[in-house]
């Protein structure tokens, strides 16, 4: 399966499905079946999820942090395996809250220059977000 998203790199639409393939896999595999069964009801808001972080880094970021888990999952090391895939979480959920962050400085400079702020704004915004 991970030799289908590796082949798969240039097609990101293929390449979601087959990162969605994975994931499912390691629920299934777990033998945690509620966690099983959170993956299907969540299926389709991870596959959104999944899209947006393919665009965000190259593919080989993402097969990089799965030969991992596959790595501590063949070698018999589960709580390793656990390890790796809270970092890939991580990695997932850091790549959305820059994505998210991004939009909402994109969004705020653009209202600022729709009322007349133009480049004052951009440097109001800059201030803003180096006082924090």
């Amino acid at each position: 399966m991970h030799v289908s998203m590796e082949r798969s790199q240039a097609d990101s639409a293929r390449f979601v499905e087959q990162d969605l393939q994975f994931h499912q896999t390691l629920f299934r595999i777990s033998g945690n079946r509620v966690c099983n069964m959170m993956f299907t009801v969540v299926h389709q808001s991870v596959r959104k999820l999944m899209a947006l972080t393919a665009t965000l880094v190259d593919p080989e970021h993402t097969l990089a942090l799965h030969r991992r888990i596959i790595t501590a999952i063949r070698k018999g090391a589960p709580e390793e395996a656990r390890q790796r895939i809270i970092e890939h979480l991580e990695d997932a959920t850091g790549l959305l809250a820059r994505t998210a962050a991004k939009q909402t400085e994109i969004r705020l400079l653009s209202g600022l220059e729709q009322i007349g702020w133009g480049r004052r704004g951009r440097r109001f915004a800059c201030q803003i977000a180096f006082q924090k």
